[in-house]
């Protein structure tokens, strides 16, 4: 029964870092402005989640650690990774990555675009990063798609998160100081 736990928490926790990898790369490219506050949580939360994943690891092999514990950071993680799946969801909403990037298209989906357009400086440009080629906005292209596929491994590792916790406290152990996600 601990290779099943073992399996779920290795997945959350790959999933977990992987949405904190495509967060981090879009606030990296962040250059004009403050970074966009769901990335930035995104962010968080990814790490977030690679630390629930850590402390259910632990808790299988280490009989100290209480049901509470490994509970109380489950719980909280599923929030917060359902949380910044709707933010990022919401502000994604109709924003199609295949289609020609224009000024129109990008007044018209200004909230998603501020996820990973590099912001606006004084006169109202976004960051290029070279010169030359930058009228079509075909560069913000892979931009967008790492942060769709931001969103949905947001949605993946909250699947990831909630299996974990159910399968973990399926199989623990009654008591106030046992093994929590082992059996």
């Amino acid at each position: 029964m601990k290779s099943i736990v073992l399996g779920a928490r290795l997945a959350q926790g790959l999933t977990a870092a992987i949405v904190l990898g495509l967060s981090s790369i879009a606030l990296k490219r962040q250059h004009f402005g403050a970074e966009p506050a769901a990335t930035g949580f995104s962010a968080f939360v990814g790490g977030l989640g690679i630390l629930a994943a850590a402390v259910g690891i632990i808790a299988i092999f280490v009989h100290a650690v209480p049901d509470i514990v490994v509970t109380v950071a489950d719980v909280f993680t599923v929030v917060c990774f359902v949380i910044a799946g709707i933010i990022l969801s919401v502000k994604m909403s109709g924003l199609n990555c295949a289609n020609d990037f224009t000024k129109d298209y990008d007044l018209r989906h200004a909230k998603a675009w501020a996820l990973f357009d590099g912001g606006e400086n004084e006169y109202g440009d976004i960051f290029c990063p070279n010169a030359a080629g930058c009228d079509d906005y075909s560069f913000l292209r892979p931009r967008c798609n790492a942060i769709t596929a931001d969103a949905a491994f947001l949605w993946f590792t909250f699947l990831a998160s909630i299996a974990a916790a159910v399968i973990a406290w399926r199989l623990r152990k009654r008591g106030t100081t046992s093994r929590s996600s082992a059996a």
